[in-house]
């Protein structure tokens, strides 16, 4: 009967490592996707390139407005910054240069 109980405890030791690391996996995947998109981010806007980057982000923030979820609530305020730019609101800070 001993071994039984320490077998079950083995087993549920992997499991929870297993989801801990899994769940690492996924964090450090997302933290270095962010990353990335900060840093084209701002070498695009360092380019003076960040107009004509929106332009080409507009059509697909179009696309995906009509679906739900995280992607709908992200495609919906990257809908809301690109029309206020387009009606001539203009950066929402003033460059510094």
């Amino acid at each position: 009967m001993d071994m039984t109980l320490a077998a079950g405890t083995d087993d549920v030791q992997t499991i929870i490592t297993f989801l801990l690391v899994r769940g690492l996996i996924i964090a450090a995947a997302v933290l270095g996707l962010i990353t990335l998109l900060v840093i084209a981010f701002l070498l695009v806007r360092r380019a003076g390139r960040l107009r004509e980057a929106k332009q080409l982000v507009r059509p697909v923030a179009r696309a995906m407005g009509n679906r739900t979820g995280a992607v709908g609530a992200v495609s919906w305020h990257a809908n809301r910054y690109l029309d206020d730019d387009a009606r001539g609101g203009g950066p929402r800070r003033q460059d510094r240069r």
